[in-house]
């Protein structure tokens, strides 16, 4: 099923001219979505559980109005999980046997709604089509996102260490080989590190973010 689903669209027309979506499966409303005929916004039958433009959540209580729709517009969108069994029916510019007029040039969809990655995405499309993204949060829910990770990183003068960096960090004073000795002293409340080299570097936790100064 694709879940989550981002386009790089447009309308040729000022409202959309017809049912119909750029991308869906055949099989019904459940898990997929139209938009309205003659308007902005979605068919309110079976809404998307979001939506998003140009990085900006739209609201639900509006059918999620895409006005205006003839520019380009980085367009996401997260259907509901009432249909999640797989389809090998997607069509493109096809929802539910309806179709309507665009122009799309970019069409990535995931099987899962995407956390961290969505930012990625975003700015790929952003940076392909030079739309500026707007109304990424720093924040979801109690975790950082990655542009709030980058931001706090920046204050500090720090970056994330690539991997190679990371590589490095671990396998210490002998290249190829990482130590994994029991540290002396942990800190909660994760009990970390688990596991360090011979320089007590944690060489035992896999999940997490390292930094390195700028």
């Amino acid at each position: 099923m694709a879940k989550h689903m981002f386009y790089l669209c447009r309308s040729p027309n000022e409202k959309w001219n017809y049912y119909g979506g750029i991308l869906g499966h055949q099989s019904g409303r459940s898990s997929n979505y139209l938009f309205e005929p003659n308007g902005y916004k979605f068919h309110s039958n079976q809404n998307p559980l979001a939506v998003s433009k140009n990085g900006l959540d739209l609201s639900s209580s509006g059918d999620f109005n895409m006005k205006p729709l003839t520019n380009f517009m980085i367009l996401e969108i997260v259907v509901n999980s009432n249909s999640p069994s797989p389809k090998s029916n997607y069509k493109v510019g096809r929802n539910d046997n309806l179709s309507m007029d665009f122009d799309v040039v970019e069409i990535l969809a995931f099987t899962h709604e995407l956390n961290a990655e969505r930012e990625d995405v975003l700015n790929y499309l952003s940076k392909k089509s030079s739309i500026p993204i707007v109304g990424l949060s720093l924040a979801k829910g109690s975790s950082t996102t990655g542009v709030g990770r980058g931001y706090l990183f920046d204050k500090m003068n720090l970056r994330e260490a690539t991997p190679d960096e990371r590589n490095r960090a671990r396998e210490g004073a002998i290249s190829g080989s990482v130590n994994v000795f029991n540290p002396t002293f942990k800190v909660g409340p994760n009990d970390r590190p688990n596991k360090v080299n011979e320089y007590g570097f944690d060489t035992g936790t896999t999940s997490g973010y390292w930094v390195t100064p700028k």
